[in-house]
């Protein structure tokens, strides 16, 4: 497989209690093409899905970078951290020292806007942060949290780049709201960040469509932005559910795109480069290849 054709799968998760066997990882990722991808900690304490087990944090990252240089350059370790939990400040440079490419959060229990400490000492050491959005199924009334308009919030952490995972289903169209505000709207007032979206599902087959043909129609390029992720376990990687999402996702950019070509309305706050359209072909091909190597900064 040349380089640059890896299909990456940018949302991996590592739970616990579960066994860790890369090899079989290995082998059933490669079974839908999956050559890599971005591999999530074991959850903190203070989170359901820790369920009670309390793994310091320096063991979790240990965890996630041992079991990544496993299974070879190609997947990367990311730091599932609480940032409101006592010393997570402090974590964020242990994350760095000890290899870890970026930052999970997800805010079952607490504003997005009470992790700002940690987002910007993220913004210091270079390290991107993903961000569940949306419906959270964790046990907790948590969805006031979640929905996408709360991460205005990273306006008052210049510099960062950030996901926002599952295109913030049920709150899709904050979710374009807030990527168009961002990626124009920010940089006018000198409060540049860098906003990628991470289409794992959440969103239900029926919502896909819809929510990146709203995107494309109104004017928001995500050629650059869109990172794929089928929000699976490395323990039991469902890799017929990974296989249906790329070829569901495929056929569905592949209809939009000659949908796209003969749409005549205004498009707003456009951003498309030398007033071309996007190929939204390439933005799928994109999607599963080169933007989660941005994300990570590896180019």
């Amino acid at each position: 497989m040349e380089e640059n054709n890896i299909v990456y799968d940018g949302h991996i998760h590592m739970s616990i209690n579960k066994p860790l066997d890369a090899k079989k990882f290995m082998s059933d990722s490669a079974r839908a093409g999956i050559g890599g991808g971005l591999v999530l900690s074991q959850p903190p304490i203070g989170l359901p899905d820790a369920r009670g087990i309390d793994i310091p944090a320096e063991k979790r990252m240990g965890i996630v970078r041992d079991f990544c240089e496993q299974c070879g350059k190609n997947f990367f370790p990311c730091f599932w951290i609480d940032p409101v939990e006592k010393g997570a400040v402090e974590q964020v440079k242990l994350a760095k020292e000890m290899g870890m490419r970026a930052l999970k959060v997800i805010c079952s229990c607490h504003a997005p806007a009470d992790g700002l400490p940690v987002y910007r000492e993220a913004v210091k050491y270079d390290l991107p942060i993903l961000f569940h959005s949306g419906s959270c199924w964790d046990g907790e009334v948590s969805g006031k949290y979640n929905r996408p308009s709360e991460f205005e919030c990273m306006l008052d952490a210049p510099g960062s780049r950030f996901a926002l995972a599952h295109v913030g289903w049920p709150w899709t169209d904050e979710c374009v709201a807030l990527f168009g505000k961002l990626q124009h709207g920010g940089k006018s007032y000198g409060k540049a960040v860098d906003m990628y979206i991470d289409d794992s599902p959440g969103t239900p087959d029926v919502y896909r469509r819809q929510v990146f043909r709203n995107f494309a129609f109104i004017g928001y390029d995500l050629t650059d932005k869109l990172i794929w992720g089928a929000d699976v376990g490395v323990s039991d990687y469902n890799w017929e559910w990974a296989k249906y999402m790329l070829d569901f996702d495929r056929e569905m950019f592949a209809d939009l795109n000659e949908e796209f070509k003969n749409f005549n309305g205004y498009l707003a706050v456009s951003s498309f480069k030398d007033g071309k359209r996007p190929d939204l072909n390439l933005l799928y091909k994109n999607s599963i290849h080169k933007n989660l190597l941005r994300f990570l900064g590896e180019i």
